[in-house]
């Protein structure tokens, strides 16, 4: 009985550890997209592109540890993520009077790219020469500009090296919190070290950072540089992430999916908002705010919510209905798809 307690235990710090990073993570992710629009101040610009240098990547190398699971890979796994990119995306892009479909709109390239990267990582075989490789291709697609973010191509490309890194980063190694002071505070320096290079020295620019086609051919030394300050961040994170858990950050990360799908929207607005406002305002407002949606979104009522309607949507699409729900669950998510695919449909014929 007490061997089972420990085990218990284990389980459940393991768990809130990943899920303290993940939620540290999702309101970096809101936080930074309150201030993107206004990095023509200097110390804004500084904060967003600091954030910008590993946040995704984390998210994605973390998306990468879990993503060895069978669930991860099975067919209502990619239907959960396709039908909730078809709804979330959709509904941003139309009210932004955006019309492309397969072009994602601000963050939901995250969606089609963990679609890309779950199915790629059936047939490629997780080795360390095979993680040089994808770093090689994640540099490289810079200089093919006909590869664009049509379909998330090229941000699925270059930051296939971080999903992959998670993939082969073997479980056992946190079975229990990974005791790392030394190499945590190493890691942080190298990440401080290679953030100032990239963004001082090399002076990244926003699009470099969403991995569009290099303008220069220099630009791959700064997406270089860009990977190693990401690479020595997600290593500090993984060394003084708390492995207990902490009232609200642990729900936030184990909620994260409803708050990335949700946030982006209200964001724009509020950005749109405090625009006339100092900098020292801006950002402390970004923090509330940020907090305020985390707090909105990712409580576990509203997370329970989406991961019902998310599986419903992928159910119904496969046609493998669960007799024990309740058939007004079902017509929640197809009237939802039907009205998404209206607008749609409406929104192309008004702007053409």
């Amino acid at each position: 009985m007490y061997r089972q307690e420990q085990t218990m235990d284990k389980i459940q710090s393991r768990s809130a550890y990943w899920d303290n990073i993940k939620g540290f993570l999702i309101f970096l992710v809101v936080f930074a997209h309150c201030l993107y629009d206004h990095q023509d101040n200097a110390a804004i610009d500084a904060i967003v592109k600091s954030i910008y240098l590993f946040h995704m990547p984390a998210f994605i190398f973390v998306s990468g540890f879990f993503g060895k699971s069978e669930r991860a890979h099975s067919e209502k796994s990619i239907f959960v993520l396709l039908f909730a990119y078809f709804i979330f995306n959709s509904i941003t892009g139309i009210i932004m009077g955006w019309t492309e479909f397969f072009d994602p709109e601000y963050s939901y390239w995250y969606i089609l790219a963990l679609v890309i990267w779950r199915l790629a990582s059936k047939y490629v075989p997780k080795s360390r020469a095979n993680l040089v490789i994808s770093i090689v291709f994640g540099v490289g697609i810079g200089f093919v500009p006909v590869i664009t973010n049509d379909f998330a191509l090229s941000r699925a490309i270059a930051f296939f090296p971080f999903y992959l890194a998670g993939l082969i980063t073997p479980k056992e190694r946190f079975e229990t919190k990974p005791k790392m002071p030394v190499p945590g505070l190493i890691a942080l320096a190298a990440a401080v070290g290679f953030g100032y290079l990239t963004i001082r020295v090399l002076n990244i620019q926003s699009d470099e950072m969403l991995m569009e086609a290099y303008l220069e051919s220099a630009e791959s030394l700064t997406r270089l540089c860009m990977f190693a300050a990401a690479s020595a961040a997600i290593i500090a994170i993984l060394a003084f992430a708390p492995q207990h858990k902490i009232p609200l950050l642990t729900m936030f990360g184990r909620n994260s999916l409803s708050i990335f799908l949700i946030h982006r929207l209200i964001t724009l607005v509020f950005s749109a908002g405090i625009a006339e406002y100092r900098a020292r305002v801006m950002v402390l407002a970004s923090v509330l705010m940020s907090f305020a949606i985390c707090l909105a979104f990712g409580n576990d009522a509203v997370g329970r919510l989406m991961n019902g309607y998310l599986e419903d949507g992928a159910e119904l699409i496969l046609r493998r209905k669960d007799p024990q729900k309740c058939s007004r669950r079902y017509t929640i998510a197809a009237v939802s798809a039907i009205i998404v695919a209206a607008a749609i449909v409406i929104n192309g014929v008004v702007s053409m």
